[in-house]
């Protein structure tokens, strides 16, 4: 696709591709692949500290994550996040790549996140006390 001769960016939402209301696209066809460009790829690990590097678009997560020294070997799989959108966990990274993200070139974060806290239950031993008020009779 493309907006006034000028390839548009496929891997970018909507809301930030500049885009206005009723704009007339051009389908053209593309004279490389895609698939030769690199992804440059930023993971934020759980204890905040971050690695980066660079990776073709077909690369499983799995891959990305482990170079990226990543602990998966816990009882529990991580999240990975992109966008504040969690798209895989480290269980089921094998089966998704780059590209199947939508990282076909340029750079993104991921974020690798623990267990999700789970919600406390609520019952009569966590329910609120009742708010006292104070005596009008006993105010100095």
């Amino acid at each position: 696709l493309a907006v006034n001769s000028k390839d548009l960016d496929l891997s970018v939402t909507f809301r930030l591709s500049g885009l206005i209301n009723n704009q007339k696209l051009e389908l053209k066809r593309r004279a490389k692949p895609s698939s030769a460009d690199a992804v440059s790829v930023v993971v934020q690990q759980p204890d905040g500290r971050r690695v980066s590097g660079s990776f073709a678009p077909t690369t499983p997560l799995s891959e990305v994550l482990r170079r990226c020294e990543v602990d998966t070997s816990g009882p529990v799989p991580l999240a990975v996040l992109l966008m504040h959108r969690e798209v895989a966990t480290t269980a089921t990274a094998a089966s998704v790549t780059l590209a199947s993200l939508g990282l076909r070139g340029g750079s993104a974060l991921l974020r690798v996140q623990g267990p999700p806290v789970p919600p406390r239950p609520a019952g009569p031993a966590l329910a609120a006390a009742p708010i006292r008020h104070a005596d009008p009779a006993t105010r100095a």
